[in-house]
This record gives C-alpha cells, structure tokens and sequence, in this order.
C-alpha cells in the first residue's frame, strides 16, 4: 500500500483515544478482515479506493508482529495496563 501525505498527516493526528494496538505486543501494526467488491472500485492517482460491502464481524484481527490473532484495545487502554502491571 502506497502511503500519502494525507494519510501520514491523519496519522499524526491520531491520539491514544484512536489508535487501536495489540493487546499482547502493543504494536499499532493490525490487519482486519473485509469484505470488499471487487468490481466496485476506482484509482486515482495511484490509490484504489474500494467499497466494503459488508463488515465481517468475525473478530478476526490479525497482529503483524506477533504473527497471531489478537484483540485490539486502545493504545490508552494498552499504557494503563502496562503501567499497572509494573506497579503490581
């Protein structure tokens, strides 16, 4: 996947509220499952754009870096539960 200025900027702009990691590693690096219709879709300059059809809704998160499943929590979510751990 080709990444935009735009999207580096959204990015940026994500808090610890928004982004989504593993709840075991805490990377943000996180895939999703998606149906997508592979007749509905359109490039432009260089970036597809598609159409979901459908959200799976089968919790199937996959982590990068663990290379497992996982069940993604907030980054917030994730420091508190670090954070208490070590204190505990």
């Amino acid at each position: 996947m080709l990444i935009t200025k735009k999207m580096m900027a959204d990015l940026k702009r994500l808090t610890g509220a928004d982004m989504f990691v593993c709840d075991v590693c805490g990377t943000n690096n996180i895939t999703e499952k998606a149906w997508v219709d592979v007749n509905n879709y359109i490039v432009l300059k260089g970036e597809t754009y598609c159409k979901f059809n459908t959200e799976v809704n089968d919790e199937s998160f996959w982590c990068e870096e663990c290379f497992d499943l996982t069940q993604p929590i907030t980054a917030n979510e994730y420091k508190e539960r670090e954070d208490a751990e070590q204190k505990g």
